[in-house]
């Protein structure tokens, strides 16, 4: 998995950024993913934002599939996040093989976006 480029998204504290990426998936090897998402916001401050998500090898040819060589993906901006330039970054485990089980492919992305000030700053 490699991200490509991602398209410029804002969003203000408690609403949701759209983040579009252009991206490309390796569907041809038999891999399942388990992955966590965090952002960092504009004081460079982490926030979590889920547990631990996973999905088979199926689920990511279904995904390839549906929106091929894109991700995209809506993740609300914590109300106490400050405001500036964010990143949400996204650490991803596969297993392709049992040997994997103990020494995964792990693979670290990010995709930039801004937190505003306010919702009235996004117009």
């Amino acid at each position: 998995f490699e991200i490509l480029s991602v398209e410029p998204a804002m969003a203000a504290p408690g609403q949701a950024v759209r983040l579009t990426a252009k991206v490309r998936r390796d569907v041809e090897r038999n891999c399942n993913v388990q992955y966590t998402r965090h952002l960092y916001d504009g004081a460079n401050f982490r926030h979590d934002l889920e547990g631990v998500q996973r999905m088979n090898a199926a689920g990511l040819r279904a995904l390839d599939a549906r929106t091929p060589g894109m991700l995209q993906l809506t993740v609300r901006v914590p109300t106490n996040a400050a405001p500036g330039s964010a990143s949400l970054v996204t650490t991803l485990d596969y297993e392709c093989n049992p040997l994997h089980a103990m020494w995964p492919i792990h693979v670290v992305s990010e995709m930039r976006f801004t937190i505003t000030e306010s919702p009235h700053d996004l117009r």
